[in-house]
């Protein structure tokens, strides 16, 4: 399982008024790639468009998607390689393409850069868990957990006890932590695709388990936080059979 999936999102620079609902239109890639033109020296617009092709890809599963938010993301670094949202975000396309060799070498950079940065570990952790070397994995995932211990964190942890087969223990962590999100004020600093993705991951923890009823409703959770969501209605389908 592509990890990388489930994180496509938590990233700092974001396209709010073109992510914040359903699919990217054509429209939205074209105002935004116009902005690119008008400031090409502007890495918020380059991340900005970097984004919309990674939701896009959320929608349609196609990797062109990937490649161009590749792009994108590469010209943001040629404008500052120390950019720590920039680096992490071509690690993410990096990984969408399978190339994880790749993501380590970008985000050993990205750690060196800022060493306090929880989601660059947790990113480097990943790539340990996708590459097999789950030592490494552990200790990227501590050294994030000890700079944020929040929803996102808990979140990569469960997916973690889930890659190893430790379903029960994710499964438990990740209910506790949808649940106190969702029924305190830090659900408001948590974005629809995150808890979308959440949400898809609890669904198919659940059917793992056997637990067809429970995995449907948290895909049903994830596509109304997210209509739409191309991993959700794929968990939901398996479900169903």
């Amino acid at each position: 399982m592509n990890r990388f999936i489930l994180f496509i999102a938590v990233l700092t620079v974001l396209a709010a008024s073109v992510l914040a609902g359903g699919p990217v239109s054509s429209v939205d890639i074209d105002r935004l790639a116009e902005r690119v033109v008008a400031d090409p020296l502007s890495i918020d617009a380059r991340m900005e468009l970097a984004n919309a092709y990674l939701s896009l890809y959320d929608f349609s599963g196609n990797l062109g998607h990937v490649v161009l938010a590749e792009s994108a993301a590469y010209h943001a670094l040629e404008i500052d390689n120390r950019h720590v949202p920039g680096l992490n975000l071509m690690s993410r396309a990096l990984a969408l393409e399978g190339r994880f060799a790749d993501v380590l070498y970008v985000q050993h950079w990205s750690i060196e850069v800022e060493l306090k940065n929880a989601e660059s570990w947790g990113i480097l952790g990943d790539a340990f868990m996708e590459l097999g070397k789950y030592r490494d994995a552990d200790s990227s995932y501590n050294q994030m957990r000890m700079r944020d211990d929040g929803f996102h964190t808990k979140v990569r942890l469960a997916a973690r006890e889930f890659d190893i087969g430790i379903v029960d223990v994710g499964l438990e962590g990740l209910s506790l932590a949808i649940d106190a999100a969702v029924n305190s004020e830090a659900v408001r600093e948590i974005s629809e695709r995150d808890l979308a993705a959440a949400y898809e991951l609890l669904a198919r923890m659940n059917l793992a388990t056997g637990d067809v009823e429970k995995s449907i409703a948290a895909a049903d959770a994830s596509l109304r936080a997210r209509p739409g969501f191309l991993d959700a209605l794929v968990v939901k389908a398996a479900a169903l059979r």
